[in-house]
Order: structure tokens, then sequence, then C-alpha cells
């Protein structure tokens, strides 16, 4: 972590003897805003943030994880990140014996780290979260950025 970091908000989701995950906005300076992405072991539904791995978004990431929640895509692949290009986020949407939810997974070498199945709710506080870092970013209210999603990825 650099000295300058700054983490702001987060969502954190986890299960019981499963993972954790954690979703923080960081602010590295100078606007220039990002997404730590952490999992890390829960047993007894007590994180072992020791024992976490992190993953780090950008804005443009970002952008597209929010027309992700927004229906825009079934899946999406937050590859090539860590010191060796070699860790991966990949979302999907499901349907599952609990309705729709989203999966959530962080790959490293290609071999799981940890996953989650997030419910509309959490994925709605993932939505707004990721909302808020880019309304900061593009100084826009946040109807005004939803538009630009939709329009863009439309």
């Amino acid at each position: 972590m650099k000295e300058t970091e700054q983490f702001g908000r987060k969502c954190v989701f986890k299960r019981p003897n499963a993972h954790a995950f954690c979703f923080q906005m960081v602010d590295r300076g100078n606007r220039n805003l990002a997404m730590n992405i952490d999992v890390a072991p829960n047993p007894n539904n007590r994180p072992d943030w020791a024992k976490k791995n992190t993953l780090q978004i950008d804005v443009d990431e970002c952008a597209e994880l929010v027309a992700f929640l927004l229906g825009h895509f079934q899946t999406i692949d937050l590859s090539y990140h860590g010191e060796h290009n070699n860790r991966s986020v990949i979302l999907k949407k499901v349907c599952n014996e609990h309705g729709e939810q989203v999966s959530v997974s962080m790959l490293i070498g290609g071999k799981n780290a940890g996953y989650i199945y997030l419910r509309k709710g959490e994925a709605f506080s993932l939505y707004k979260l990721a909302n808020a870092l880019l309304s900061k970013y593009y100084s826009q209210s946040e109807r005004d950025l939803i538009l630009s999603i939709k329009t863009f990825f439309g």
C-alpha cells in the first residue's frame, strides 16, 4: 500500500465456513480512484483478513461492473491483475434454488482462491458502492452516471 492511499466505503459479504469478500473504495491521490477486492477464508464466520488475497480494479473496470450489475452482460472477467498478471475476478449472473444471484470468484494462476454467491440485496449494495466511486471520479450525479452507462453499454 502506498502512503497516499486512503480507504473509503466498503461492502463486506461473507458465508460461514466458506469465504468473505470485501469490496472497498481506494483513493490513491490526484483523483486516482480504484476498488480493492479482497477475499479471505471465513472459518466460524470470522474472516481471517491476514490470509486475504487482493486485486485492485480501476475506474474503467468499475464502469464494466456497474454495466454488468445493470444487466448489460451475463458475465464479466476482470483479468490480468497482480504482480504476475495472474489474478482475476469473474462475476456471473446465475439462477439457482435461491433465485437470481451473482456468482463472484477470485482466481489466482487459474486456481479458485474463493467464491461467493451474492443475493440481490447484496449485489445492489455492490452496485451502489461502484456507482459512488464512479460518481466521485466523473463528478456526475448517480442519475447522470447511469444514463451514461446505459447509453454507452446499451
